[in-house]
């Protein structure tokens, strides 16, 4: 809100008994008055009464603008004059003053209103700069204005003063001197000063005659932040090592002030090395390797997230399963502390993990986890699970370490992937600790802490990175960052940037695994056979890559139902957990598959029909299992592979039939659910007599 500088205090007493018996008889008197081309000025407000209490109240308005109300009452003498002023020293925002008289004795014929004086001083309209505003420092800066309204048939002339001093208005300048003018350009480079200025005008159109004298404005020079950054190099591919540059140069929306200063950086997994010629840059080569790491990337891997006083209990952020995080007292563990920092985590079930790292040929791997029997609970004994796509690679149930009560111990699990199921090479490897439940009391459970897995070789990326590279832009002057960002999909050769992410075809290369060998002569043979045409046997022309639909199968391996590689045409299933949940109070199986449907499509997933992979063995007491349960898990049991979302965890081969070779336990949001999920069964969705609807655990593969 501006501050108008208002003064209401000044009232005067005019006695003059031969004037009020000549004034009209009126009270409740309302009006408003216009002062939207006003500076500053002062209403006199003329009123009488016949010893009675008369008041005045005005309210200064504009948008915007919190309203200002002044008000001034007096009890008059016989025949007695007042006039009550209401003064503004700077109107800005401020565009009507809204004024009512009004007598207090109920005989309206001692009231007297006499009239409304406003004096006030004209100034131009809409000054740019606006008064009081920050603008980029320039020595081209211009200054406009709408003059008045002028007296004559002449047009308004003008004086334009300009200085630094308000203080001092004679070390003023003149820049515009008595002419028609209503813009003028003045040097105001300097950051951080402040600048005045004044316009004077002439209404008759004579610089003879006495000037309207405007406000003095003022407006600050400054170095304005950049207001943003667009990288205009396009999303790119390229193979390991392989420098790219980064053009053409961005555009950046700045005042040009001072220079501008850019920084580049890229958020890449562990194992991958991004490196810039030049970071500060506006257009630099960045070039993008491998870089072996021997300790998996575990989050939270003392459970040191979400910390907690002594005693207190907290989550397990990055792990699922049953359980949490605590700070033990110090007469739960009196012979030593937790291995690792304070907090260490608890169940009396699982907890497990699903590692972004994957499982590697011949590479030997050592999980290691510090294992906790407290005082405060019975021991229920420990299991420590290495696995891979959900296949225990290695475990220790209880066997290899004593834990006495009141320590921890350090429980080592080792697994050597020579000779080890292909179809588990490339699946993500996941880490499980579980409480064995053997309850020797009323209640147990132990803790665990300090998880690490190592590899010998060294874990290294697979398949396709997608890497994110981020340019934030500052000028000299100021903090403020603006960013924009950019993808660059890195492959394995330069065959795949060609054949894989653009679609071209190597024409040797038949069955387009960048290899160049008889298997393409074979590969040539099959479709020479298959063509029955009298036509000539001719390679195709370079043309798009196929992709799975929506975009989620990685259609680089086999296809399990064929035995060969992903054609156009084969088909499969994608399946997920929801991460929301609903009631199973609905007899129809339709209303869980809109559920799923709309899990789907509020992710992006709607281009595709999803099912609700559950079961109504029809309705009622009625024995008829065929309906519904046909029309869902029924549909599912086709002769084609599942899938979860990341397009490489395999769920079944063909028939959904059978435990599944891998945890069922990604979300349609990509985030990992491990616990019991709704599958109807033997007991009906909405049947009220039903005790619980069956169900099944999305982090097992034993069935359960």
């Amino acid at each position: 809100m501006t501050d108008p500088g208002v003064d209401f205090s000044t009232t005067k007493d005019f006695s003059n008994e031969t004037v009020l018996k000549t004034l009209a008889r009126s009270q409740g008197i309302t009006s408003t008055i216009n002062i939207s081309k006003m500076a500053r000025g002062t209403v006199y407000f003329i009123y009488g009464s016949y010893v009675d209490t008369n008041r005045v109240t005005l309210t200064m308005s504009g948008p915007g603008q919190e309203d200002l109300i002044a008000e001034h009452e007096e009890t008059m003498g016989a025949n007695n004059v007042w006039i009550s002023t209401f003064s503004f020293a700077d109107a800005k925002d401020y565009n009507t003053i809204s004024y009512h008289y009004f007598n207090a004795d109920t005989d309206a014929s001692r009231a007297r209103f006499m009239g409304v004086i406003i004096d006030g001083s004209l100034d131009p309209l809409d000054p740019v700069p606006a008064d009081g505003a920050r603008v980029s420092a320039s020595s081209t800066r211009d200054l406009s204005w709408t003059n008045l309204e002028p007296t004559t048939a002449s047009d308004v002339v003008v004086d334009v003063y300009f200085g630094t001093d308000p203080n001092v208005p004679a070390t003023f300048v003149k820049v515009v001197d008595g002419v028609n003018a209503n813009t003028v350009q003045v040097d105001a480079s300097t950051v951080g000063q402040t600048y005045y200025w004044q316009i004077n005008s002439y209404r008759d159109g004579s610089t003879a005659s006495d000037p309207n004298t405007g406000t003095i404005y003022s407006f600050t020079a400054v170095d304005i932040a950049p207001e943003s950054v667009v990288i205009n190099t396009p999303d790119m591919m390229t193979w390991w090592g392989e420098p790219v540059s980064l053009v053409p140069a961005p555009t950046v929306v700045d005042d040009g002030v001072s220079a501008l200063s850019y920084l580049w950086t890229a958020d890449a997994p562990a194992g991958i090395a991004v490196s810039f010629d030049e970071d500060t840059a506006a257009t630099p080569d960045v070039t993008i390797v491998k870089e072996p790491y021997s300790a998996a990337v575990i989050v939270n891997a003392g459970f040191e997230a979400d910390q907690q006083d002594e005693d207190g209990w907290g989550a397990k952020t990055g792990w699922g399963g049953t359980g949490g995080n605590w700070n033990p007292p110090a007469d739960s563990y009196t012979g030593s502390a937790v291995p690792e920092g304070n907090m260490c985590a608890w169940t009396a079930g699982t907890i497990s993990q699903v590692l972004a790292e994957t499982l590697a040929p011949e590479t030997q791997y050592e999980l290691t986890v510090q294992v906790g029997n407290s005082m405060r609970y019975d021991w229920p004994e420990y299991n420590v699970q290495l696995l891979a796509g959900g296949i225990v690679l290695a475990e220790d149930p209880n066997l290899n370490v004593s834990v006495p009560r009141d320590s921890w111990a350090l429980v080592t699990v080792s697994f050597d992937s020579t000779g080890v199921d292909p179809d588990l090479l490339g699946q993500p490897l996941e880490i499980r600790l579980s409480s064995l439940g053997n309850y020797p009391g009323d209640y147990a459970e132990l803790n665990f802490d300090d998880v690490r897995l190592t590899a010998d070789p060294p874990f290294a990326p697979t398949g396709v990175q997608s890497i994110t590279l981020t340019l934030a832009v500052t000028d000299q002057s100021n903090p403020d960052i603006v960013t924009d960002s950019m993808m660059v999909d890195v492959y394995e050769t330069a065959c795949e940037v060609s054949q894989k992410g653009l679609g071209l075809n190597v024409k040797a290369d038949y069955n387009q695994n960048c290899l160049v060998n008889p298997e393409d002569l074979t590969t040539m043979a099959v479709n020479w056979l298959d063509d029955t045409s009298a036509t000539d046997f001719v390679v195709a022309e370079p043309g798009p890559a196929f992709a799975g639909q929506l975009g989620v199968l990685d259609i680089t391996g086999i296809n399990p139902a064929t035995g060969e590689a992903w054609k156009v045409g084969d088909t499969y299933r994608l399946a997920f957990v929801s991460s929301g949940t609903r009631d199973a109070a609905d007899p129809n199986i339709t209303a869980y598959d809109a559920f799923v449907q709309a899990a789907a499509d509020a992710v992006g997933l709607g281009g595709a029909t999803w099912k609700c992979v559950g079961s109504n063995y029809g309705t009622g007491a009625s024995t008829d299992y065929s309906a519904i349960r046909d029309a869902n898990v029924g549909r599912m049991a086709t002769e084609v592979p599942t899938y979860l979302l990341d397009g490489t965890t395999k769920l079944w081969d063909a028939f959904l039939s059978g435990n599944p070779l891998n945890t069922y336990s990604m979300t349609e949001t990509g985030g990992t659910y491990l616990g019991n999920v709704a599958t109807g069964g033997g007991r009906l969705f909405g049947d009220p007599t039903q005790e619980k609807i069956e169900h099944g655990n999305s982090g097992r593969v034993d069935g359960a």
